[in-house]
């Protein structure tokens, strides 16, 4: 319902900017006067400047109250496909409705830019089955273990051309915090991994990292991501995995 107002949406976007007021970038003075159009304009110097200026809705001619319905649909859905933002938004374009999905999906990356630490498991699993043993692509998981049996730490996932030493070190670079203790599996090449600003355990006896195993093979089954074989882009799967890893963290970091 609030959503529906345009004046409520540009009230909330000039609150959340500037809780404390409007601080003017030419005279410096403060104002707490809510506008009421999306240009403010300074009552003491007159400069003016759209509130929407440096966000994601910068430039855009559509209006707030679409572009925040359409924020709340990724942070409320599990599902967000072109077709169901298309429709709610009664966007005419399909390819319009692929625009703003591709955009929105920009949060994921940044959402997901906080890696993994503490006691973190690694595991890995291939894209394409049917590929010899070390050439297919894979996907590798990192997720947070926690003391906590009703929480469930931080997922990240990545892919890599094939499953190596320099590849799995490159993974744990970008996806796992220094001082880290990451357990991975008991076997060829996670075993040849040297310690160094991480501490690489193999796998104790019980099978620890069969959860996190069953998360790669439920992103491989997933419906919403379809066509999982080696002739997908590496772009097109990297965007999978992080809205993947978006959606599994989102309700534990909101």
């Amino acid at each position: 319902t609030l959503l529906n107002d345009e004046q409520w949406c540009i009230s909330y976007l000039f609150a959340r900017r500037w809780p404390g007021g409007y601080s003017c970038p030419c005279c410096k003075r403060m104002s707490k006067m809510t506008p009421t159009d999306r240009r403010f304009t300074c009552p003491v110097c007159g400069h003016t400047m759209s509130i929407t200026t440096g966000t994601l809705f910068h430039g855009t001619k559509k209006n707030l109250s679409q572009w925040l319905l359409a924020l709340w649909m990724l942070c409320s859905r599990k599902r967000f496909s072109c077709r169901t933002l298309q429709k709610k938004l009664t966007i005419k374009s399909y390819h319009t409705a692929w625009q703003w999905r591709q955009k929105l999906l920009v949060i994921t990356d940044v959402s997901n830019d906080k890696k993994c630490s503490g006691i973190v498991e690694t595991e890995s699993a291939a894209i394409t089955e049917s590929l010899p043993p070390g050439c297919a692509p894979y996907i590798i998981a990192a997720k947070e273990i926690s003391t906590d049996p009703d929480f469930s730490g931080r997922l990240r996932l990545d892919y890599c051309p094939d499953l190596s030493v320099s590849a799995i070190n490159e993974f744990a670079k970008n996806n796992i915090e220094k001082n880290s203790m990451v357990i991975v599996p008991d076997r060829i090449p996670y075993t040849d991994l040297e310690p160094g600003e991480l501490r690489f355990i193999p796998e104790p006896g019980i099978n620890c990292l069969a959860h996190t195993y069953s998360i790669l093979v439920k992103f491989l089954e997933d419906t919403r991501y379809p066509s999982h074989s080696s002739t997908r882009s590496e772009r097109q799967l990297k965007r999978r995995l992080a809205d993947f890893s978006f959606q599994a963290n989102k309700s534990l970091f909101p």
